[in-house]
This record gives structure tokens, C-alpha cells and sequence, in this order.
């Protein structure tokens, strides 16, 4: 449904190659077009930043950076990076690349690093709690 990363930037790959070979050179006075990268490199570079300083982090927590952030970074406010019109953030190809989301990933589960370490201590706390009744059996 409606363009999305898959479709976007093969075509301004594609505008750039007919402009390369049409003008030899790609005119910087295409203002959406460059404004398009623009975003896509900010994006890009926000997503690498805060997976970097955050080792740990989810892609819902990342959502909601981008969400938090986003007046400052984009200059629009947003609660959904779809509202930005390019599709959801798990198809972003960067995020792709971090998170490896399967594609038929209908929306970003609401998953928290806190939750992971927590779900993780109850699961080691439960593997001691058996393998200590069952060195009292033997």
C-alpha cells in the first residue's frame, strides 16, 4: 500500500541516473530531491547515534526517540514515524540492517530493554530454582 523505502529510493536512484546521464551532473537546485537525502542521511545517521550509545536498545525504544525527537530533528512533530510518509520505521533499510524484522512484521511490538532484562532474570532465577530441586532428588 502506497510507496514505502522499497519503492522510494530506487526511483531517486533511478532520477539520479537519467539526470547524471542527461545533465552530467546531478543539479543541486532539485530542492525535493535534495531535501529527500537530506532526510534519508539524517535518518540514517539518528539510527546509527542511538544504537551506538544505546547497546542495548529496541526498536520500539528507537520509535520512540525518533518520535520524541522528531520536532527537533525534522522540524515536524510526530507520534508515528509513518506520519512522515515513507512508510514504517521497520522497513527502513538502516533498521533492516540492525534489527533484521522479518517483512511481514505488521507493526513494532512494544518491547522495552527494562522488559528483556527482566524476563531474562526470571527465566535464569526459574533455571537455578530446578536445578537445585533436582540435585535434591538425586
Amino acid at each position: 500500500p502506497g510507496g514505502g523505502y522499497e519503492r522510494l529510493f530506487p526511483t531517486v536512484e533511478l532520477v539520479h541516473r537519467r539526470l547524471q546521464a542527461q545533465f552530467n551532473h546531478v543539479p543541486r537546485r532539485i530542492t525535493q530531491l535534495h531535501s529527500l537525502e537530506h532526510f534519508h542521511q539524517t535518518t540514517n545517521l539518528i539510527i546509527d547515534c542511538y544504537l551506538a550509545t544505546n547497546k542495548a536498545a529496541t526498536l520500539w525504544e528507537l520509535h520512540q526517540y525518533l518520535c520524541r525527537s522528531s520536532e527537533q530533528l525534522y522540524g515536524t512533530a510526530f507520534e508515528d514515524f509513518r506520519k512522515l510518509g515513507l512508510g514504517p520505521l521497520h522497513r527502513h533499510p538502516r533498521v533492516q540492517q540492525y534489527f533484521q524484522t522479518p517483512s511481514d512484521l505488521p507493526q513494532i511490538p512494544e518491547i522495552t530493554t527494562c522488559a528483556i532484562y527482566e524476563a531474562t532474570l526470571r527465566l535464569c532465577r526459574g533455571k537455578k530454582r530446578v536445578k537445585g530441586s533436582n540435585e535434591k532428588e538425586a
